[in-house]
């Protein structure tokens, strides 16, 4: 059994947060089509155009076979993190709230956990033997709770 799922920032809220942050920055930009854009507003434009980049190029890749599980949170991982499923002591799907867990959406990081996720509150709830945890978001729960189950990984 094989379980892949590839997420990005779709989600319309960010897009019309990004819509309204450049309201001010280039609206100031075309008023002065006349004259050359002044240093700051060159600044704040290409501020806010590498971050749509980013948002746009942003993506979190879970895989999950019968060896191991791995995941790629792009451009911040270059390479999968890759994990055999014998290092894992107990995993399951569980509902999480983002902004109660202080996490948001993105990455999340303390001495002992992580978490990456890009939109929704679905999650896959990994302990590892280490002690060590993370939590990996993803938009199809039912799916994933069934290969962990044909994989016979042990449930928290």
């Amino acid at each position: 059994m094989r379980f892949k799922e590839t997420q990005r920032f779709r989600q319309p809220w960010i897009w019309l947060l990004v819509i309204l942050t450049a309201l001010p920055i280039y609206w100031p930009l075309f008023r002065q089509a006349d004259s050359s854009p002044k240093g700051l507003s060159v600044v704040l434009l290409i501020l806010h155009l590498l971050i749509v980049v980013l948002l746009l190029l942003t993506r979190l890749t879970v895989e999950l076979d019968k060896r191991n599980l791995s995941y790629r949170f792009f451009p911040f991982h270059l390479k999968k993190k890759r994990f055999a499923l014998s290092r894992i002591r107990s995993a399951s799907i569980r509902e999480f709230y983002p902004l109660k867990e202080k996490s948001f959406f993105g990455i999340h990081a303390s001495t002992s956990s992580k978490s990456y996720h890009i939109k929704g509150n679905w999650g896959l709830q990994l302990e590892f033997t280490s002690g060590r945890f993370l939590l990996l978001g993803t938009q199809r729960p039912e799916e994933l709770k069934k290969v962990l189950s044909e994989l016979h990984i042990p449930e928290e």
